[in-house]
């Protein structure tokens, strides 16, 4: 490298990146225990064409496809209705070519603790106020999808929410 006080030397590093690229290219999810979480998608993005397979671990998650072609989407469904509360961690592996990375996955499961339900009347939803634990966003309201039975929606709600409402007239959720 040449800079203001003289030229300096040293190894030259040379490196290739994968084809192809996930994204994102880190999942942290959360859960409630007992309801499974509404399914994530993975975009597969690089070079038009390329090849990939992808592969999981673990017994509670599972891709929608395991390989394909650039450009393209894989689902990943957790099933956690049956996982305890507590942290679980998996990687999903890509190759492409002679390339390999991996897309870590965190998953926590808080133990379920529902406060309040509400149901909306006029959409597919139950709505379910998650009691916190005093820290900062531990609670939460989750969104039901009445249809499906999953979890469509998680929003922290701070730290002790007690009550929450529906007013039909201004169509939100208070």
């Amino acid at each position: 490298a040449v800079g203001f006080l003289g030229t300096t030397t040293g190894t030259v590093w040379s490196f290739q990146t994968a084809p192809i690229q996930a994204s994102p290219n880190a999942l942290s999810l959360e859960s409630i225990g007992g309801i499974d979480l509404a399914p994530t998608t993975l975009q597969i993005s690089g070079g038009n064409g390329q090849s990939w397979t992808a592969s999981t671990t673990a017994s509670w998650d599972a891709l929608s496809i395991t390989n394909g072609t650039s450009p393209g989407t894989i689902t990943l469904s957790l099933s956690t209705s049956k996982l305890s509360p507590g942290d679980y961690d998996d990687t999903i592996s890509f190759t492409s070519g002679a390339y390999s990375f991996s897309v870590p996955l965190h998953l926590h499961v808080l133990q379920m603790s529902i406060l309040k339900m509400l149901t909306d009347y006029q959409r597919p939803y139950i709505y379910a106020l998650q009691a916190g634990n005093g820290g900062l966003d531990t609670a939460y309201l989750l969104f039901i999808n009445t249809t499906n039975e999953a979890i469509e929606n998680v929003i922290p709600m701070g730290q002790n929410p007690t009550d929450m409402t529906i007013n039909y007239g201004e169509s939100k959720l208070y």
